[in-house]
């Protein structure tokens, strides 16, 4: 859904409800270009995406997990790469 919707952070201050909808139609959308592949395909990458938000499975939980570690990763390289535009000499990226 991020390759339409974006990557939402929670800075963004989207309510949780929007972003889902957001999500769930970008959802919709992808898998409607699915419609001339298998007949289940659609289907099947509907109820995947759903399993992924709801976390029904050990591999859902795992992928959620890793990409939350994903943007806890991205947040620490920003973070990293303003300090050192900012020339910050104690690892923070405001200098104090």
């Amino acid at each position: 859904a991020e390759c339409i919707v974006g990557d939402i952070a929670p800075s963004d201050n989207i309510p949780a409800s929007e972003k889902h909808e957001m999500e769930q139609d970008a959802m919709r959308k992808i898998s409607d270009l699915m419609t001339h592949s298998h007949p289940r395909t659609k289907e099947r990458l509907l109820a995947l995406y759903q399993e992924y938000e709801d976390r029904k499975t050990k591999e859902a939980i795992a992928v959620k997990d890793l990409d939350l570690l994903d943007m806890i990763l991205q947040a620490d390289e920003y973070e990293q790469r303003s300090c050192m535009r900012s020339h910050c000499s104690d690892g923070s990226a405001s200098g104090s």
